[in-house]
């Protein structure tokens, strides 16, 4: 049964509350819906990947500005106008009044060398024991062109009742991080806080049990649908097919698929 959890927020100026990680295609998913012999392979295809790249909740950059950040002669440069930018934080961090101006800069800021830092906006509260996890945006892992921002791993504690600032691994000299509004910049996944794992070794009938079903898994029959990439790779939708089956009716349906391949 899928688990629930309710998560809060406040938020300031036009940010918006994470929302569900979807698939772009065409776009950083894939360029095509195309599934057949002669296709290219996509990231949509993989079903892990698609998995775990909708697992999170997508951070969209709040800004009405388009920022650049670049990396020359060693130095993080941010470029941007955001002197029309009506921020509701202030220089401090804090809302804005007479004593603390509005900000007319670029809300990011390099704190170490290969780092920089920009505000969210936002402050989310998971339930009593889960945590924050900060993470890059999947089309981070599928971006061929080094405009895509890489929000560093994190995990922020729900006591921390503060609009938080996310962090980003600096581009590499001649690459440039682009911004721009409403684009998915990382995302957040909620996940138990504190979670520890014993490692124990698999005794012999329970690695014979998984070495028989390995190779009971290896029938091409299992598969409902195979195809050659435009490469001459091939490919089926065999992890699909077990995938659905073990959603629907657990180790039974595995093995009653097993059977009918056999």
């Amino acid at each position: 049964m899928q688990e629930e959890i309710e998560i809060k927020y406040r938020k300031y100026f036009l940010a918006s509350a994470p929302r569900p990680t979807k698939l772009k295609i065409p776009g950083w998913a894939g360029t095509d819906k195309k599934h057949c012999d002669g296709a290219s392979a996509q990231p949509w295809h993989c079903l892990p990947f698609v998995e775990g790249a909708t697992y999170g909740y997508e951070y969209l950059y709040p800004f009405e500005s388009e920022c650049h950040v670049k990396k020359i002669n060693g130095k993080l440069c941010f470029e941007g106008d955001f002197s029309q930018e009506p921020w509701t934080m202030g220089e401090d961090g804090s809302p804005i009044s007479p004593t603390n101006p509005k900000k007319s800069t670029p809300p990011m800021m390099a704190f170490a060398q290969n780092h920089y830092g920009m505000t969210s906006l936002i402050d989310l509260e998971p339930p009593e024991g889960y945590v924050i996890r900060t993470e890059p945006h999947p089309r981070f892992y599928t971006d061929t062109t080094g405009n895509c921002p890489i929000m560093i791993v994190g995990h922020l504690q729900r006591w921390w009742s503060h609009v938080f600032f996310v962090v980003f691994k600096s581009p590499k000299e001649g690459e440039v991080h682009i911004f721009k509004k409403g684009d998915p910049c990382g995302q957040f996944i909620f996940v138990k806080n504190n979670l520890k794992c014993n490692f124990i070794e698999m005794n012999y009938e329970e690695k014979r049990k998984r070495e028989v079903r390995q190779q009971e898994l290896s029938c091409p029959d299992i598969a409902k649908k195979k195809w050659k990439s435009d490469s001459g790779y091939s490919f089926n939708d065999k992890y699909k097919v077990l995938s659905s089956a073990y959603l629907k009716e657990g180790d039974e349906g595995i093995e009653d698929i097993i059977k009918r391949s056999q």
